[in-house]
């Protein structure tokens, strides 16, 4: 076995225990959220739940902006993937310890904690990818193959976790088995790259390359400590950090527009495409963050919890996602092959059609209620449709920044992408606070309708924006053509 494919397998054993950790604590945050204090959990009303997992995904997004710069500009790669996998297996080890020792201020303790992982993954999030480029560069089939298992093993640890994680919730250790799992996944993860570091003395670019100074030191330690005490003052906020956020992003995203308005001709117009489909990137995440919140309480609340006769927990649901990737995912890259018209904007405007389509059925799976409960193939079938829009839009946004943005404004134009799924975020807890349901507990006959006038208003918004994504981004096809600019 060559030194390259012993670095991929190192990365790809890394990031499986990692998403695996991750996810197994994802699966479940929403219905962790809204858990009584009785039985360890947050004690958060519907409400407060949406709005803190909005803010708690927003800072995920946001943070890798900082921390990708300082990956370049300070550390480099290899450390910051070093030193944020060991902050991410500190920060659930202190979440172990905090929630357990604090239990009387099990919410206080939970956000002091968890205010320490989004600035772990500020470090570790898109390094991994970083480096499989740096490993297989100038090898453009090697590239490929390493990022094709780097996205299995994403796929194959959410999975796994999100399988596992229902059924930790409901054990006798309750949502302490969550976070012991969380923190056992990150720290093999981190051992993982920490005891095999000779193994990359061949991968050695940038500021890897180079000892760091005292003043890289200082600025690292000052970023931990401005980040953490930020991250914290929103996660105690998290209705007023949702205009705090959404204006610091809004002010952003107005920069980044007059800075592509400064470029000329033919990098103008495409980098002027990439921000019209920023717009279906946001529309879509609102939806896709849907399946981790209300579409979770919804099951919870309102279903027979079963698919295809089979009885799950209302978070096992969330399955179908990575499953359903693996499966399509193959079959989907060869729909573009032999169908090379359907170009990008055409396949976000399919995933926002597609996606409302999803959105409907949770609607339509009222007629077929009995005493306020749903068919659970409904629930499955959405979560199917939702992720086949995923494939169309979410799996290529990066590469469509990378294919139509101006190489100057490359970094700048990748972190306005996940600022741009930060905002979605936001704006999606915000919205799923529309079916928020009382603390008093209702009836499923009368929280049904709720939730379905919800899921049709949401599915309407849908159509029409896919509908006008649909129609502009023919016009803008045909510009392109005219003026003989060729787009993928």
């Amino acid at each position: 076995m060559n030194t390259k494919t012993k670095q991929l397998l190192n990365i790809a054993s890394m990031t499986f225990w990692s998403m695996f950790a991750s996810y197994t604590f994802v699966g479940i945050l929403i219905v962790f959220f809204t858990m009584p204090v009785a039985q360890d959990g947050l004690g958060m009303d519907d409400h407060d739940a949406y709005l803190m997992y909005g803010v708690v995904q927003a800072m995920g997004y946001i943070l890798p902006v900082v921390g990708g710069y300082l990956a370049d500009k300070v550390l480099g790669v290899r450390r910051a993937m070093n030193i944020g996998a060991c902050l991410l297996a500190f920060g659930y080890l202190i979440l172990v310890v905090a929630t357990d020792a604090f239990k009387n201020n099990m919410r206080e303790a939970f956000l002091l904690a968890y205010a320490l992982v989004p600035i772990g993954s500020s470090l570790y999030t898109g390094t991994a990818s970083a480096l499989i480029g740096r490993i297989y560069e100038g090898d453009e089939h090697g590239a490929k193959r390493g990022m094709t298992v780097y996205y299995v093993m994403i796929n194959i640890g959410s999975m796994l976790g999100i399988g596992l994680a229902p059924y930790l919730l409901h054990s006798s250790m309750g949502p302490m088995s969550i976070f012991l799992v969380a923190f056992a996944g990150k720290f093999i993860a981190w051992l993982n790259f920490a005891l095999r570091g000779k193994l990359y003395r061949d991968v050695l670019f940038g500021k890897d390359s180079q000892a760091i100074g005292r003043r890289d030191i200082g600025l690292l330690v000052g970023y931990f400590a401005a980040a953490y005490a930020v991250t914290c003052f929103l996660f105690s906020q998290p209705g007023l950090s949702f205009y705090l956020i959404g204006t610091c992003i809004a002010v952003t995203l107005v920069f980044y527009v007059r800075k592509t308005l400064t470029l000329q001709g033919v990098s103008r117009s495409k980098q002027l495409m990439s921000i019209y489909l920023l717009l279906a990137v946001f529309v879509f995440f609102v939806l896709y963050t849907q399946m981790n919140t209300s579409l979770i309480l919804f099951t919870k609340n309102n279903s027979n919890h079963e698919l295809l006769g089979f009885t799950l927990y209302p978070a096992s649901f969330q399955l179908i996602n990575p499953i359903a990737i693996i499966l399509i995912g193959s079959f989907i890259s060869k729909v573009y092959k032999r169908f090379p018209g359907f170009n990008i904007p055409y396949q976000f405007s399919a995933g926002l059609l597609l996606g409302a389509f999803g959105i409907f059925l949770l609607y339509a799976s009222g007629f077929s209620e009995h005493n306020g409960l749903v068919n659970g193939d409904y629930i499955g079938l959405s979560y199917l449709t939702l992720t086949i829009s995923e494939l169309l839009i979410s799996a290529i946004g990066l590469s469509m920044i990378s294919l139509y943005c101006d190489m100057e404004m490359m970094a700048f134009a990748m972190g306005v992408f996940y600022l741009v799924v930060s905002l979605s975020n936001l704006v999606s807890g915000k919205l799923s606070g529309l079916v928020a349901l009382p603390e008093k507990k209702l009836a499923p006959e009368l929280t049904l309708p709720i939730y379905t006038h919800y899921y049709l208003e949401l599915a309407i918004a849908t159509l029409v924006c896919g509908a006008l994504f649909m129609v502009v981004s023919k016009t803008l096809m045909k510009r392109f053509h005219a003026q003989g600019i060729a787009l993928p």
